[in-house]
């Protein structure tokens, strides 16, 4: 049987780890969560989650520590702001009101925020959809009006695109000069269902 807390009342505290059960509030905590651990390892092998991002959560202050030469760098900090404000909205449960594009250099956490974002939907019973590139996604597209009964990487095109949550990350490949036309087409098929979309680059928009 559960030991119950009677600090944070087995829900975790908002700020800090409970000192009593080692919980922290709107987190993952699998290793004190087991049943769910085990249900999200199954879940993220669905969703196409890399065994090594499994369970791992997105910390802004880790991202910080790793770029200490930008901590005056106002750009920087407004990045990691946003990140960390679409990712407390998935923790606690939610889905974001609006779409965004994330734009960083390598090395900025964006695929370890994405994933962690990812998983936090799927402990909330969100459908969430594997994350592709923009030149996957196009070939998805592409094939679902030429041969709609085709299943592109898998994945249904009528699941991909009616998944609460999507996170497509722009091609590397020089495929990425018509990225932007993937993500005029995600957007609006997704935007009038009110569902949110979430675009990671190392490009600028030009």
């Amino acid at each position: 049987m559960k030991k119950h807390c009677f600090t944070c009342g087995g829900h975790g505290l908002k700020d800090k780890v409970c000192p009593e059960c080692g919980l922290k509030h709107n987190s993952m905590n699998l290793d004190k969560k087991p049943v769910e651990a085990k249900k999200l390892v199954i879940a993220a092998k669905k969703c196409l989650i890399p065994a090594g991002y499994t369970g791992v959560e997105w910390n802004e202050e880790r991202l910080r520590m790793s770029h200490q030469e930008r901590a005056k760098d106002q750009l920087f900090l407004r990045f990691v702001a946003q990140l960390d404000k679409v990712h407390s909205i998935f923790a606690s449960g939610r889905l974001p009101a609006k779409s965004a594009i994330f734009i960083a250099p390598p090395q900025h956490s964006k695929m370890t925020f994405a994933y962690s974002c990812m998983q936090l939907a799927l402990m909330h019973g969100f459908k969430v959809a594997p994350l592709l590139d923009s030149l996957e996604v196009k070939r998805l597209l592409v094939l679902a009006a030429e041969r709609p009964q085709e299943i592109v990487l898998g994945i249904p095109y009528e699941e991909y695109v009616n998944a609460d949550v999507v996170f497509i990350t722009i091609t590397k490949t020089t495929y990425r000069n018509s990225a932007y036309q993937i993500i005029q087409e995600m957007l609006d098929k997704r935007s009038r269902k009110g569902l949110p979309t979430f675009f990671l680059s190392r490009y600028n928009m030009a």
